[in-house]
């Protein structure tokens, strides 16, 4: 509020959130990982002000947590947290594409005088669609629709940040084996992804271009 009086700001003493995916409904935290001990800086910009003031995090001492720990925590954290944040802005994009896409396609076929143009998109489209039904589960809206609609990829890969997030910086052998099998699965989702954006995109911008329909959003 920028009313008189008692203004306060709270820090929950975690990163930011990581990004979803809209109108998709996944039963999980995007919140960030907490922060460990150490000291941190706040600034506070308003009006061409800045002000600033530290902040001191202490570990609790009846723990016995070693520094190491917290660090180890940190980075798969992190990790995880940016490959996340990788996913949902790979699928934001390419679904970003298809919406574009839908309305052209849809005049060329009323056309009908660029056939081979049209059949391009369809197949691109048609291939996208295949891939982000493996990333995303667009018919769940509510917490229990996963009894009828399947979890999807990065439904799982938040289920692991989320798993592994916690007060205690401790990691386990499970979940980083999880993380592995993931990030497997990973390599040849994201393959497909690099394709469209590298390849089939800028194949179809280029036509669409020179066929006077103007272009693809970047992305």
């Amino acid at each position: 509020s920028l009313k008189k009086g008692l203004n306060r700001f709270v820090w929950n003493m975690r990163h930011g959130i990581v990004p979803g995916v809209p109108d998709v409904y996944i039963e999980a935290s995007f919140r960030g990982r907490k922060v460990g001990p150490g000291s941190y800086s706040a600034s506070l910009n308003y009006n061409g002000q800045t002000l600033n003031t530290q902040a001191l995090i202490k570990d609790n001492p009846s723990l016995k947590i070693p520094a190491s720990d917290f660090a180890e925590f940190d980075s798969f954290m992190a990790k995880v947290e940016a490959k996340v944040t990788i996913m949902h802005q790979t699928i934001n994009y390419l679904k970003q594409v298809a919406v574009s896409l839908e309305p052209t396609l849809a005049v060329l076929k009323a056309e009908n005088t660029n056939p081979e143009l049209v059949q391009e998109i369809e197949s691109y489209l048609a291939e996208w669609k295949f891939w982000d039904e493996a990333m995303v589960q667009r018919r769940s809206q509510a917490y229990d629709d996963v009894e009828n609609f399947e979890n999807k990829f990065t439904a799982e890969y938040l289920f692991l940040m989320n798993h592994a997030g916690s007060s205690l910086p401790s990691i386990n052998l499970a979940t980083k084996n999880r993380k592995a099998e993931l990030d497997a699965q990973w390599i040849v989702l994201n393959k497909t992804a690099q394709l469209f954006i590298k390849a089939a995109v800028p194949s179809l911008n280029e036509k669409l271009w020179n066929a006077g329909y103007g272009a693809i959003p970047k992305e």
